[in-house]
């Protein structure tokens, strides 16, 4: 379809002079193993989205054709959720790219822009530290090996050339698109497996010096691809190598994803990237009630109206998750293939139990969640387990509930579970447990894990109602 949309684009561009000024075309090869389509992703707030994807042909040759009416960073790649097997380029309205993707790397091939030739010239520059640190899989880097490569690239980086500086525009965002690549990528390395571990003295003066507040002193930090990436990558490298600059409750706040936010938005100078932290921050509430409280004590802090809408557009999505609100109903098969759905249990509270058998939290809550289910055994109460994993290892799940002895409702939800429970339930990892009452409504959408001290309260309030 988004093929379809891009070709139309080009159709109309040919009956409308101005507007075809502003299409850009990127002609590219995608020589890498194993790729079957390239995607287009333009950069917003910090982040890359998706914009348009090409099938490649049987030269694996991919086409673009886009619209833009100001200059800034596009991607090509296959995903927006890593940096590795992606590549920034710049556009102007009315840009042609022309480039051939290895598979290490990529070249340009023909005719192409000046901006896009010191691109080129920076990924061939970053290229060695952007392999140890992003291709952990195959590169099989330490910091034995990083660490000098790093300081060597970063005296270089200090009196680093470029040649065209005729766009002024250009040359301001790729001086800051500069400093944040060569960060985002020492930051990366220090949070990917590896198999030989730094100690605090091994690190360069480099790490030690990082400033967030300085990188987030203006927004051009949104207008790179990773910016929002690289402000995590900061959050979870700062307890260890910048211990110093915090206090011990602030070390230990930075390492819980729902106390981070208070150490770092201080810090952060710009207000818009603030913003922006706050809305990504928002990704780990996961009940309408959480997400109520959050907005009152952070929704000060959104100025944009965009801001404010994408936090207001979460809030309502949400809702439907509210306690009181009627539970969305599923019905997935057990080990016997009979369909049995949640609302079958209405007049029972159920605990819901979202897990899979390569889960290793999941697994740890079994031993609680037997000693429950025991304890309650003859009340109003079902224990249901969902699993999600893949439909092709329904017997490993088979032979798993059957080797653990698991009791209570054991469900299958497999390839379905993403469409029918997991973005119904906005569940992002798992265990999740759910709580529904007696009436079929939700008691908690995040309801205590079975380990938690306090479960049993929770559980006895429900059978009470």
């Amino acid at each position: 379809m988004k093929k379809i949309i891009l070709l139309t684009i080009l159709l109309a561009a040919s009956f409308t002079g101005g507007f075809a000024n502003n299409i850009s075309i990127i002609n590219g090869t995608w020589l890498r193993k194993g790729a079957k389509e390239v995607k287009l992703f333009k950069v917003e707030s910090g982040t890359i989205k998706e914009m348009a994807s090409s099938q490649l042909d049987s030269n694996n040759k991919f086409l673009f054709a886009f619209n833009i009416s100001n200059d800034g960073f596009y991607v090509i790649g296959n995903s927006a959720k890593t940096a590795s097997d992606n590549y920034t380029f710049y556009f102007k309205p009315g840009d042609q790219l022309n480039v051939e993707v290895g598979e290490k790397s990529y070249k340009l091939i023909g005719e192409n822009t000046p901006e896009n030739r010191e691109m080129e010239k920076w990924h061939e520059f970053i290229l060695p530290i952007e392999r140890k640190s992003l291709y952990f899989v195959s590169e099989h880097s330490t910091y034995v090996d990083f660490f000098p490569l790093l300081d060597e690239k970063l005296e270089v980086m200090n009196n680093y050339k470029v040649e065209y500086t005729a766009n002024s525009t250009f040359n301001e965002l790729f001086k800051d698109y500069r400093k944040y690549d060569m960060l985002l990528n020492a930051l990366m390395f220090t949070t990917t497996p590896r198999s030989a571990h730094p100690q605090d003295e091994d690190f360069p003066d480099y790490y030690h010096q990082i400033d967030i507040s300085d990188i987030t002193s203006g927004q051009t930090l949104l207008k790179y691809p990773y910016g929002m990436t690289l402000i995590t990558s900061y959050n979870l490298m700062a307890p260890r190598i910048l211990a110093d600059k915090y206090t011990e409750e602030q070390i230990k706040d930075l390492k819980n994803v729902k106390k981070a936010l208070d150490v770092v938005l201080p810090e952060i100078k710009n207000d818009e990237v603030q913003g922006e932290l706050i809305l990504m921050y928002s990704q780990y509430l996961r009940t309408y009630e959480e997400f109520l409280d959050f907005e009152q004590k952070y929704g000060k802090h959104l100025i944009t109206d965009n801001q404010k809408e994408r936090l207001n557009d979460k809030i309502k999505d949400v809702a439907k998750l509210a306690q009181g609100q009627m539970a969305v109903d599923f019905k997935f098969p057990d080990a016997d293939n009979k369909e049995i759905a949640l609302s079958d249990f209405k007049g029972k509270v159920v605990y819901i139990d979202v897990w899979a058998t390569w889960c290793a939290p999941c697994i740890k809550e079994i031993p609680s969640l037997k000693k429950l289910e025991e304890e309650y055994h003859g009340k109003d109460i079902v224990f249901m387990s969902v699993s999600t994993d893949e439909s092709k290892d329904i017997q490993k799940w088979k032979d798993f509930i059957q080797k653990r002895e698991l009791k209570g409702i054991q469900l299958f939800a497999g390839d379905r579970a993403k469409k029918e429970l997991m973005e119904i339930y906005k569940i992002s990892g798992i265990p999740r447990f759910i709580l529904v009452g007696k009436d079929g409504k939700l008691i908690s959408a995040d309801a205590l894990r079975p380990s938690s001290t306090d479960i049993r309260a929770q559980l006895d309030s429900a059978l009470a109602k």
